[in-house]
Parts: structure tokens; C-alpha cells; sequence
């Protein structure tokens, strides 16, 4: 895994990263989202769901639902395992919808089941700075060396090559 630190992240910054990471899966379908609460998970989620036709309105945290499905494009599963107890219960809830191989997978709060992801994805840690910033540290997969040049692109404050 390479990891990339970008900091002071704003809101139009997150939606750059977001559009980044979404046009450059190249064939990855988790991404895991991790940090303390308010550090802007759910909302990196609206802004990556916007690129397969999504309105980031339409887009809520799954805190108590556990599992929001999204479709347009691409079907989208935004799951939260904060409130799950174990893994018997994480079983149970996402039985069946790992099976979509052409599904999109953002949990946040993986950290929480690390020993149940073992497929590679993204890993993506936010941590709040203030208000309006937040830090990542962005862990990708080495194979996926196009998605890590547009992110550095993006660290360095240079205009994505990456087109929606």
C-alpha cells in the first residue's frame, strides 16, 4: 500500500478527492472510511456518490440503518459499523450483498471488523483540524498507480487529469 497525506482538506477539497478516488477504482470495490465522529465520512460518501449519478441529497448516514443502498450507474452500499456489536451481527447484516461483485462498497468504521475485509480497497483516515478542515491519510493499493499520480496531483494543488 502506498499512503498519501493530504492536509487542510476543505469541503471543495473532499469533493476533488472524492471525484478522484470515484473515477479511479480500477476494478477496487471497498473503500474504507475511518475516523472520530463529524470528520466528514458520510459527506466524503455524498460527494463519491455524485460521480455514478447520485444527488448527494439522497445520501444519509446509515448509523441506524447499518446499510444504505444506493443506485443510479453504479449500486452503491454505504454501510456503518459503528452501532454493531460483533461479527456474528456484521455477518447477518451484510450477508448476501458482498456477493454483488459489480457493487461499490464505503464502510465507515471498518477499523471496528478489521479481520472481516480482507479483499484490498482504499483506505481512506480523516481526522478533524476544525470546522472547515480535515486531514486524510490515504492508503492505496500499489497496483493502482494512476489513482496515487492524480492524488499526489491533488496534494500538490495541481488540477486532476481525472475528468468525470
Amino acid at each position: 500500500m502506498i499512503e498519501l497525506e493530504i492536509y487542510d482538506v476543505s469541503l471543495e477539497n473532499l469533493r476533488d478527492i472524492a471525484r478522484i478516488i470515484a473515477n479511479n477504482l480500477n476494478g477496487y470495490r471497498f473503500i474504507f472510511l475511518n475516523g472520530n465522529l463529524g470528520t466528514g465520512k458520510t459527506t466524503f460518501v455524498k460527494y463519491f456518490c455524485e460521480n455514478f449519478g447520485i444527488k448527494p441529497e439522497d445520501v444519509s448516514s446509515p448509523t441506524f440503518t447499518v446499510v444504505n443502498v444506493y443506485s443510479d450507474l453504479k449500486t452503491i452500499y454505504h454501510i456503518d459499523l459503528y452501532r454493531l456489536n460483533d461479527i456474528e451481527e456484521l455477518f447477518y447484516v451484510l450477508e448476501g450483498q458482498l456477493e454483488d461483485e459489480e457493487g461499490i462498497f464505503l464502510i465507515e468504521w471498518s477499523n471496528i471488523f478489521p479481520e472481516y475485509f480482507t479483499e484490498k480497497g482504499i483506505e481512506i483516515e480523516l481526522k478533524h483540524k476544525s470546522n472547515d478542515k480535515r486531514d486524510l491519510i490515504i492508503k492505496v493499493p500499489e497496483e493502482n498507480q494512476k489513482l496515487i499520480n492524480e492524488l499526489r496531483r491533488c496534494k500538490n494543488g495541481r488540477k486532476s487529469e481525472t475528468k468525470i
